[in-house]
């Protein structure tokens, strides 16, 4: 028996993705049925005389379910379109999410430790000036007064107006 390996379009059939939009929009009606109360005695009493207001569970459950089932065939059809029509011709050889060979990962072990290193002093250098700006606001905020009180130079902040009542 030979190993038969699914092209990407084999993968990604349409009716497959309808199947999963299906599957959301039941989802989505089940879960309104039981979360509106469809399956209560006192509802489907209320339906029954006619004295129920609005919307029936049923048909807001439909509604609902619709517009998951629309909504993520949607989704699906505009997520396909980020695939690059090259790439679904091409058979899966490996996994889907993995994209380095294994030739290149020898090489690519140091390069990624020495860019790893790299990062690490970048960040942490970026958190150094961040404290360093948040210092500099600090003292400037305290020097800023003109008489000696924490508060704007101007004076036009709150109470400056019963410091100069006062002066």
């Amino acid at each position: 028996m030979t190993d038969h390996k699914p092209s990407r379009r084999e993968i990604l059939r349409p009716l497959h993705l309808v199947g999963i939009a299906l599957g959301c929009g039941i989802f989505a009606t089940v879960v309104t049925l039981v979360s509106t109360g469809a399956f209560t005695a006192r509802v489907n009493l209320a339906i029954a005389r006619g004295t129920y207001e609005g919307l029936t569970p049923l048909g807001l459950g439909l509604v609902v379910g619709g517009a998951a089932f629309i909504i993520t065939l949607l989704l699906l059809a505009m997520l396909l379109l980020a695939i690059d029509p090259a790439d679904v011709t091409k058979r899966v050889d490996r996994p889907v999410l993995y994209d380095a060979t294994d030739a290149d990962d020898a090489g690519d072990a140091g390069a990624g430790a020495e860019a790893g290193d790299a990062d690490d002093r970048d960040a942490a250098g970026r958190a150094g000036r961040a404290t360093d700006r948040a210092t500099d606001r600090r003292a400037d905020r305290a020097t800023d007064s003109t008489d000696g009180n924490p508060g704007p130079a101007d004076g036009d902040g709150p109470g400056s107006a019963d410091r100069r009542d006062r002066s």
